[in-house]
């Protein structure tokens, strides 16, 4: 079994996105939607991990306010959330960008996984997005 490796997404790479993405689908809104992928893929902010030439995990992300945004993480494989991870965190090394943040619907109970990541800092935003409650998590990239 090969490593996990993480790369930009390319517009081949959409439709496999978009069906990992599936799973994060809400009543509200569909972050499977081809379009808005193909958008993020345009603006250089999707990435996939692949392994054995399989996509297995999709991450959005992009460099707000001299800040890592991780804006969606998913995966079909155990493993890839952290290799998603540690990608951003070299990415931010290499580029001296100090802190790292996203966001998840408390729904997808999420906490453990960024507390194991090393995010430290943890606001739940009550009715937050399309009226759900939505953690917001945070950590400097210094620390592991």
């Amino acid at each position: 079994m090969s490593a996990i490796k993480v790369s930009l997404a390319k517009k081949e790479n959409s439709r496999n996105v978009s069906d990992i993405f599936k799973v994060l689908n809400t009543e509200n809104y569909f972050f499977s939607d081809l379009r808005r992928i193909n958008k993020y893929i345009r603006r250089k902010e999707c990435y996939v991990a692949v392994q054995n030439n399989k996509v297995i995990g999709a991450m959005l992300a992009g460099f707000p306010d001299q800040s890592f945004e991780i804006r969606l993480i998913a995966s079909i494989k155990k493993g890839t959330g952290k290799a998603f991870i540690n990608f951003a965190v070299r990415k931010c090394i290499k580029e001296n960008i100090p802190k790292i943040w996203c966001w998840s619907l408390k729904r997808y109970g999420a906490e453990g996984f960024y507390k194991k990541m090393g995010f430290k800092e943890k606001f739940l935003l009550k009715k937050q997005w399309h009226g759900e409650d939505c953690y917001f998590f945070g950590r400097e990239t210094k620390n592991k």
